[in-house]
């Protein structure tokens, strides 16, 4: 079972009722994270049809970062309106594609509350179930994205550039158990709200299911009783 593997991302400015565009080349399976940083946190946001929430928060005032997940099914649209109840109450979208479990593609996932302003800031540690997973670190941000630095050994994939805007850095996690924190080095000062998740390999565990691969398992011998009734 291989870490699940980056694909693509997309980040776009959103104002109301919004069109976005899904990454290219996306395949049916993939898993799709996406953290909508709003500008406003007294109106609700009307998501797509297929996408479940997972994290919230709130800073209190202006800036709310939802996280959402959904996996990539045939037949679904290129574009999707992602709508809130005020024009202006969303800022900004940013989406990342990977590779990975399309059964059970989260395994944990936690947030930490918005800082203050700050150049740097800490995602939490997550514990994987099992090993070979992704560990994806998505960043609400109330500025543009500046650069990055101190990042060890995250790799960063996409930011957005203009105001309320994210991040998304992913890292393979080869052995189950805690991931430890992950530090990062802004050069932007700013308010940021940080979400980790795990990703799961595809293969891997299937939410507490017996796993085994299709075909795997078949009956070695047959079992016969003093009746001479087959119950195979």
């Amino acid at each position: 079972m291989a870490s699940p593997t980056w694909v693509n991302g997309i980040e776009q400015a959103t104002n109301g009722d919004t069109s976005v565009n899904r990454p290219s080349g996306i395949a049916t399976g993939d898993v799709l994270l996406a953290l909508l940083i709003s500008t406003s946190s007294g109106h609700a946001v009307n998501i797509p049809s297929g996408w479940t929430l997972i994290e919230t928060q709130a800073s209190g005032g202006y800036e709310t970062g939802r996280l959402y997940w959904k996996v990539v099914e045939g037949g679904d649209p290129s574009t999707e309106t992602w709508a809130s109840g005020n024009p202006g109450s969303v800022g900004h979208i940013i989406m990342g594609a990977w590779t990975g479990n399309a059964a059970s593609p989260i395994d944990t996932d936690g947030s930490s509350a918005w800082s203050g302003t700050t150049t740097s800031f800490t995602a939490p540690s997550v514990t994987a179930s099992e090993a070979n997973t992704t560990l994806a670190v998505l960043i609400a941000m109330n500025a543009a994205a500046g650069t990055f630095s101190g990042i060890g050994t995250l790799t960063e994939r996409i930011k957005s550039g203009t105001n309320k805007d994210g991040v998304i850095f992913d890292e393979a996690i080869a052995a189950s158990g805690a991931t430890g924190t992950r530090g990062v080095t802004s050069s932007v000062d700013t308010y940021y709200a940080p979400f980790s998740v795990i990703l799961k390999g595809a293969g891997g565990g299937g939410g507490g299911g017996i796993g085994f691969d299709e075909g795997e398992w078949q009956p070695q011998e047959q079992i016969t009783n003093p009746l001479n009734v087959s119950i195979w």
